[in-house]
């Protein structure tokens, strides 16, 4: 599961990387680290809008429930990530994937390792720590009220080496859209075949992941802040990745 991720860029190189705008840019505050959970936003820019810059809640609800029962919602149906292989079987998500899907903008995100019983967090980015998209898939609550979710597809080599514990029989990951298939992802003209032809690409870019501090790992921590990417040297790890 990607639960876990961070956007340390200003609005300004935002806009440049995704050619788009925020509608008020002064809201948009970089982060170090975000988890799903959190009662803030991240940023998509969604299908048929490819001039704008939305927030939306991490989780996508079905659009007859209002954003007050977020909470209730997401410790019962877990939401945050979408399974490529069950989009067009889910019943939540199928209503999506044709017309409202959207990319999620960010430049790391975090995944556990499991050493001897421990859980290491790795932070994973592209070498020169640039911007890249999430696909993903959004709901509209309200008026301008967005939630969306994370689409995770099955593991390459090298993060089967990262995430290395089996979800559902298979080692996953988010998908990471190539540069050129992030306008793809948003075009309206595309077939159920296009749409799950991209659903099982990823970005040619070279990724890197090092051990970052195990404070990702418990809630009631403060973790947005811009040590939490450092990497963090640990004993029990002798693979380098």
């Amino acid at each position: 599961m990607c639960f876990h991720t961070s956007n340390t860029k200003t609005a300004k190189e935002n806009e440049r990387r995704f050619d788009a705008s925020f509608n008020i840019p002064e809201v948009f505050d970089p982060y170090y680290h975000f988890a799903g959970y959190e009662k803030r936003n991240f940023y998509i820019i969604k299908q048929n809008e490819f001039d704008n810059i939305e927030p939306a809640y991490w989780g996508l609800m079905p659009e007859n429930l209002n954003i007050n029962e977020r909470t209730k919602y997401l410790s019962e149906y877990h939401t945050y990530n979408a399974r490529a292989e069950n989009i067009f079987k889910s019943r939540l998500y199928n209503q999506f994937a044709m017309n409202q899907r959207c990319i999620i903008l960010s430049d790391g995100f975090y995944e556990p390792h499991k050493v001897d019983g421990s859980s290491i967090p790795q932070y994973c980015k592209y070498k020169d720590h640039g911007l890249f998209a999430f696909a993903g898939l959004y709901s509209e609550l309200d008026d301008d009220v967005y939630t969306a979710t994370i689409i995770t597809t099955i593991a390459n080599p090298f993060f089967e080496k990262i995430h290395n514990v089996k979800k559902q029989g298979t080692f996953r990951m988010p998908l990471v859209l190539a540069d050129y298939d992030e306008v793809e992802w948003l075009n309206s003209d595309l077939r159920q075949g296009d749409i799950e032809e991209l659903l099982f690409s990823f970005t040619p870019k070279e990724f890197e992941a090092y051990p970052v501090s195990q404070d990702i790992n418990y809630g009631n921590r403060y973790t947005n802040r811009p040590d939490i990417i450092n990497k963090v040297d640990y004993n029990e790890l002798n693979t380098l990745f």
